[in-house]
């Protein structure tokens, strides 16, 4: 029994990592991506992950190259101002076989 697990688990891991990215690692991708941006532009790591709520949902998912072209509505809320759902569609990568994915090539919303 205990070899069936240990010949059967490198399986289920290269079956997880397989497909497109769920509502939940575009989310991840999209916040990862702003909150890069922002430490850029000089905001610190708590004053982003403090006062920004970024919900997405997604819409759909493509191959693309080497990742998935995926549609979906941005909002985004700060404790002084609000945005109104952005539409956008953006490449997605994945960072690793075990990793999450990440927003290749520009911008979260442009």
């Amino acid at each position: 029994m205990r070899k069936r697990t240990v010949l059967l688990l490198p399986l289920l891991l290269a079956l997880a990592a397989c497909g497109e990215p769920s509502e939940k690692d575009l989310q991840s991708a999209v916040k990862e991506d702003l909150h890069t941006r922002a430490l850029a532009a000089g905001s610190t790591s708590q004053a982003v992950d403090d006062l920004m709520d970024v919900r997405v949902a997604k819409h759909e998912c493509h191959p693309f190259e080497d990742g998935y072209l995926c549609s979906f509505t941005l909002k985004m809320r700060t404790p002084l101002f609000s945005t109104r759902p952005v539409e956008a569609e953006r490449y997605f990568k994945r960072k690793s076989w075990f990793g999450g994915w990440r927003l290749e090539g520009g911008d979260a919303v442009s």
